[in-house]
């Protein structure tokens, strides 16, 4: 009997140390996960504020030209028409650079706007993921420990049946 009863315990003994390194690797797992998915949103958030510059300095660009443009026009119109009529063409130029100017910083704003908004949303579904892997991970445990109880319980059933 006490041999019977020392093997019992010694055989519940390893099934709580397997369950124990069960869930231990399971957090392991998990929290690898987690530091992939942070990874993954920083390199996401580089390559967005990288395309952010980009846009911006190819809008300056356009601007520059679109400025150098206008300058040879003006040019152009000293060299041809009347000074009256080249002051006209040159308010008019510049209502018209200042107006590409303002579409071209409205553009930029909106592009900004939608990137926070993007990251944003990212960021809350990587939130909503991490807590609905941590309760499912909790679930786990608690089916685990549940099933143990029971195999305990079936064991101990058992060996009073026996005696």
């Amino acid at each position: 009997i006490i041999i019977v009863v020392m093997i019992v315990i010694v055989i519940i003994i390893i099934i709580i140390v397997v369950m124990i390194v069960i869930v231990i690797i399971i957090i392991i797992i998990v929290v690898m996960i987690m530091i992939m998915v942070i990874i993954i949103i920083i390199i996401i958030v580089v390559m967005i504020m990288v395309i952010i510059i980009i846009i911006i300095v190819v809008m300056i660009v356009i601007v520059i030209i679109i400025i150098i443009i206008v300058v040879m026009i003006m040019i152009m119109v000293i060299i041809i028409i009347i000074i009256v009529v080249m002051i006209v063409i040159v308010i008019i130029i510049i209502i018209i650079v200042v107006m590409i100017m303002v579409i071209v910083i409205m553009i930029v704003i909106m592009v900004i706007i939608i990137v926070v908004m993007i990251v944003i949303v990212i960021i809350i579904i990587i939130i909503v993921v991490i807590v609905i892997m941590v309760v499912i991970m909790v679930i786990i445990i608690m089916v685990i420990i549940i099933i143990v109880v029971v195999i305990m319980i079936m064991i101990v059933i058992i060996i009073i049946m026996i005696f």
